[in-house]
């Protein structure tokens, strides 16, 4: 897959550059179907608001089919995963950092102003079993 030169920030517009990319799956990813044998991600970075945003073309929309629950969480298994997780340590949970990053970019970007003023709200695309959120 080439490398997009357009790729702007879907949250503030600003331009953005390579930051990874993939040709196969990482180490430890679940692998699916839906990639058609081949895998290419690429991973940009906004250079003014630092948000990471991955392009790829594989055909994800039956993404959350039962192959993907099952690849990823394995039947009937969701609420034990989800308990296990969120009762995790902080040192050992990724939760843990991806909230604390979250928060840190939202001071950065949002005016002291308006969080006074306005209860933050988020939208998790791709929440999976919503450790996440919970935290």
């Amino acid at each position: 897959m080439p490398v997009m030169q357009d790729v702007k920030c879907y949250f503030c517009s600003g331009v953005t550059s390579l930051a990874f990319r993939y040709d196969r799956p990482p180490e430890g990813e679940t692998r699916f179907s839906f990639s058609n044998g081949s895998y290419a991600r690429d991973v940009f970075v906004c250079r003014q608001c630092g948000h990471f945003m991955s392009i790829h073309e594989m055909d994800d929309t039956s993404l959350y089919g039962g192959e993907y629950v099952n690849s990823t969480y394995g039947e009937d298994q969701i609420c034990e995963k989800f308990a296990k997780i969120i009762s995790l340590d902080d040192a050992k949970s990724d939760n843990a950092g991806r909230c604390d990053r979250l928060i840190e970019f939202a001071d950065r970007q949002l005016r002291a102003k308006e969080r006074r003023c306005v209860q933050p709200t988020i939208l998790d695309v791709g929440s999976g079993l919503c450790v996440f959120l919970h935290r």
